[in-house]
Formats: structure tokens, C-alpha cells, sequence
């Protein structure tokens, strides 16, 4: 085989497109915090720009069909913030010299690869939590929009995405004993198969251990050899239509995701038999519960389903249980006594840019 290579010329360099580099404080944002954090461009080639504005949106979105083939949407702005992140000035306009640009200033300026640019954004206190499911269309995203302008032309853009986490939390729940669901499906023939489902707790976080146990009795006239325990996600949402007269509609979609069943020494469970077992099954990581009105509505349910095969299923017991973010420790507050609240009035203008320095005097 023959390879070619490509010889660069001394005193070239070679170009490569510019990265953007984003660092914020924090991975996970909670609403009412900042979102805070640096930008800076690595580039071969100097980067010209005289000012770099960003934009924090935050959107609920869903996009349906219904019947029909109608189309129906439903768009909610949750955030939208918009920074100045730097700009060029001059050294007079720095001092407040001159109100004019000088016309002799060069139109564009180079952005200096070794320079971190300070952002922050607040995050409102009703924010929810950003979901993505898949197969579902709705979704809710934030992001951060940085632009690089040159002489008001955009001449780079990067999109950074922001996770947002709302919790959800219960107090810790006092130990009751397990909750027992049962269910008897009739079948042809006065057959039946009985389902019994045993849980230690039906409010879960993320990568809990579902603490369950399972009856089967198999009173069909063939054996079962299909036995599955997982958990299932409903996303209920409301749209509009967009064709006709604006009228409102609701559609549900439901994931199921991955579970447990039979072991592989018990490959079926035979006619009259009466079959028991507490499988090793974790809540994989999950959207908690959330009711957004006049928009969403996201459950979970633990379901448990027999029969002979994943396409032929006879029997199917649904139990409903709540994924929350964490739990917490009821603990009585103390409040704070009048007398002890200050009050700084020292200062009729606050500053509320944590990236300003409290007042100096540049003439001192």
C-alpha cells in the first residue's frame, strides 16, 4: 500500500477551527441558584470580535399527533436572559473621556485565546426539571447561547446545555410493613392465573432497590414461560392544535423500561403450580414525578406481567409508586428574633453583578 502525506511549508500554520470552552461551578443547578462559570475560545488563528453576548433560554416544548393526523404543540418560555459577556472599549471609554468611538479606532479587535470570560445567570425559583424521555415528545431543555460579534455580524456560536434538577422530596417515611396487591385474571374455560405483588416501599429514588416479591399460580391449561417485573413511565401532555381553531387536546405516552424474570434454572411455571420468588432489581436512573399544569403530567408504576411469551401476554398487575429526588429529615425551625435582623443602608444603588468589584474611585 502507498500512503501520501501532504507536506506543510515552513512558516505556515496550520488553521484548525476554534473550541469553545465552557467551565460552570456546578454539573446539576437547582432552581433559584446561578449558573455560573467561564467561556474561553482556543483557536490557532486570532479570533476577531468586539463584543460576546450570551443567552440563557430555558423552554418547554411538545409536538404530537392526534386524531386525524392533526398536529397539536405546546411551547412555554421558562427562561430567557440575555448578558453581555464583554465588549471592547477603549481606554477612554473606560474613564469616561470620550462619549465618541474614535474614528481611528480599528473596527474589530483580536479575542485573546489565554482569556477566561466570567458569566452568570439566575435560575427561577419555578423551574422545573429538564426531561428528555425517549420516545416522547416533550421535552424540556435549557441552554446557554454564546455569540461572538463582529461588528454586529456573528462570527462564532456555541450552545451549551444546562441541567436543572428540582427536587422532589418526602419526608422519610416511617417503616409500615409491606403493601400487598393481588389481582385474578379470568380466563376461558373457568381458568385463571393469580398475581400476587409484595413491596417493601412504593416511594423510590433513583438506583433504589425495589423490594419485591412475586406470586404466580398458574391455574391456565398450558405452563407460563414468560415473567417479567419492571417499572413504567407515563407522560401525560396537552397540546393545541395548530391547523384548526386552537383546540386543546391531551395525549399519554408510556415507556416501559428494562426489568427481571424467571431465573434461568426455572424456565417455565407449570399447569397448578404456585410459584414464588423476590428478584434483584434496581430503579434505573429516572425523571421524578412532576405535574406541570396545562402541560405535563409524568408517573411511574411498577407492573408485573405473565404468560407465554412477551407477545402473548395473559396477565398483568399495575402498581403505582412515586420517584422522588431525595427524602429528608422533618427537624423543627428556629426563627430569628426581630432584634437580631441588620439592615445595610449604606448604599441606595446594591450591586447585584458578582463579577463587579464593590466602588473605588479610579481618580484617588
Amino acid at each position: 500500500s502507498l500512503l501520501l502525506t501532504r507536506r506543510i511549508p515552513s512558516g505556515i500554520e496550520m488553521v484548525t477551527a476554534p473550541r469553545v470552552e465552557v467551565s460552570t461551578e456546578q454539573d446539576v443547578h437547582l432552581p433559584g441558584s446561578h449558573v455560573k462559570g467561564t467561556l474561553r475560545v482556543h483557536s490557532t488563528s486570532a479570533i476577531q470580535g468586539d463584543a460576546i453576548h450570551a443567552r440563557f433560554v430555558g423552554r418547554a416544548q411538545a409536538q404530537f399527533e392526534g386524531d386525524y393526523k392533526r398536529r397539536f404543540s405546546n411551547l412555554r418560555t421558562i427562561v430567557d436572559q440575555s448578558l453581555e459577556v464583554w465588549k471592547y472599549r477603549s481606554l477612554g471609554e473606560l474613564l469616561g473621556l470620550n462619549e465618541h468611538k474614535d474614528p481611528e479606532e480599528p473596527s474589530s479587535h483580536s479575542i485573546s485565546n489565554q482569556t477566561r470570560f466570567p458569566f452568570c445567570f439566575r435560575i427561577p425559583d419555578t423551574a422545573p426539571t429538564s426531561l428528555a424521555v425517549p420516545g416522547v415528545p416533550v421535552t424540556i431543555r435549557y441552554s446557554i447561547e454564546f455569540r461572538i460579534l463582529n461588528s454586529s455580524t456573528v462570527s462564532l456560536y456555541y450552545e451549551h446545555p444546562v441541567v436543572v434538577v428540582r427536587p422532589v422530596c418526602v419526608s422519610r417515611p416511617i417503616p409500615q410493613g409491606r403493601t400487598s396487591h393481588s389481582k385474578v385474571i379470568q380466563l376461558p374455560g373457568g381458568r385463571s392465573i393469580l398475581l400476587e405483588l409484595s413491596l417493601g416501599k412504593t416511594v423510590l429514588t433513583s438506583a433504589d432497590e425495589i423490594d419485591a416479591q412475586i406470586t404466580v399460580v398458574n391455574r391456565w391449561k398450558e405452563s407460563l414461560k414468560f415473567l417479567r417485573l419492571f417499572l413504567i413511565t407515563k407522560v401525560e401532555t396537552t397540546g393545541r392544535s395548530i391547523t384548526e381553531g386552537g383546540e386543546e387536546t391531551t395525549k399519554s405516552f408510556v415507556v416501559e423500561h428494562h426489568g427481571v424474570g424467571l431465573p434461568a434454572d426455572k424456565p417455565k411455571i407449570a399447569v397448578g403450580e404456585s410459584y414464588s420468588l423476590k428478584p434483584v432489581h434496581n430503579v434505573p436512573g429516572l425523571n421524578p414525578d412532576a405535574d406541570l399544569p396545562h402541560f405535563l403530567e409524568l408517573t411511574h408504576s411498577i407492573c408485573l406481567e405473565a404468560g407465554r411469551s412477551k407477545s402473548l401476554v395473559l396477565a398483568r398487575l399495575q402498581v403505582p409508586v412515586t420517584i422522588v429526588t431525595s427524602f429528608v429529615e422533618i427537624a423543627p425551625t428556629k426563627q430569628t428574633e426581630k432584634e437580631d435582623l441588620l439592615i445595610d443602608l449604606s448604599s441606595s444603588a446594591p450591586n447585584t453583578n458578582p463579577f463587579l468589584s464593590p466602588h473605588f474611585d479610579l481618580l484617588a
